[in-house]
């Protein structure tokens, strides 16, 4: 495959068109090798790029193709033509959702890097990306009908670039607290602030993401501030506040740089 650049305006990079071939390599294809026409590799691409481009279903997928159909050839394989709806909806239909997201993801990631001048998250030095892990309930979700409850979402948030990197769909908000690290697998979280709400001030997460080399901020309610900075300890009751600011340059230079 032939590569090709998209270009941000905003900060002059570029990112390889082959980064999201090279992405979607190793899923395994739902379809039977019987009269298999087109590449898995094709119709996954194009079904990202037409969704990215407001897509919403395997009509409008093939329709953006046909209407790119000169564009798409120089960079895919499509030895028989561009797939039809049918194609799309029984690829799309038969993917296992875990297999796609986390090669969906590992584009993103190399997305967003290449966006800001990086090649990894490693790239980043001192400047640390903002990521935010929230859960909403989407509008609309519910159905009567079919007896089912609104679809609720926790989603990794890339405040920089606003993009979202990984969700998770659990059944209420009050199993948040079972998704964040499930959502958190999904992400590389190194050079990275990660800021959660009340909901995800748990050891066990606050841990899962400090040992995989990210920062976290997470908000407290008040019973959880009350509990957390106020201990009884030997007969007596003892309270801590605690103060965040950078450390003054005036400091680092009398320590040689390090802190």
């Amino acid at each position: 495959m032939r590569s090709a650049f998209c270009h941000v305006p905003a900060s002059e990079k570029k990112f390889e068109l082959s980064e999201l071939f090279i992405a979607f390599e190793d899923i395994e294809d739902p379809r039977s090798s019987i009269n298999r026409l087109h590449p898995l590799v094709s119709v996954l691409s194009i079904a990202v790029l037409a969704v990215l481009c407001g897509a919403d279903g395997p009509t409008s997928i093939r329709g953006w193709a046909a209407a790119r159909q000169q564009f798409l050839e120089r960079f895919l394989e499509l030895p028989n033509g561009l797939p039809s709806r049918d194609v799309f909806r029984r690829v799309l239909c038969g993917l296992q959702p875990a297999a796609f997201q986390r090669c969906f993801n590992a584009w993103i990631e190399v997305m967003g890097a290449a966006i800001a001048g990086q090649t990894t998250t490693e790239d980043a030095g001192s400047e640390k990306r903002h990521l935010a892990i929230d859960g909403k309930t989407l509008k609309g979700s519910r159905s009567n009908s079919k007896a089912l409850g609104p679809l609720h979402l926790v989603s990794v948030w890339m405040s920089a670039k606003g993009i979202t990197l990984a969700q998770v769909p659990t059944d209420a908000k009050s199993n948040e607290i079972t998704a964040i690290p499930q959502v958190l697998e999904l992400i590389d979280v190194r050079g990275s602030v990660i800021t959660i709400d009340a909901m995800g001030a748990q050891v066990g997460i606050v841990k899962a993401i400090t040992e995989r080399g990210g920062d976290v901020v997470v908000c407290l309610k008040g019973n959880q501030l009350h509990e957390s900075s106020n201990k009884k300890r030997h007969g007596r009751l003892e309270s801590r506040t605690y103060i965040q600011f950078e450390i003054p340059k005036a400091f680092l230079s009398n320590r040689n740089g390090s802190a």
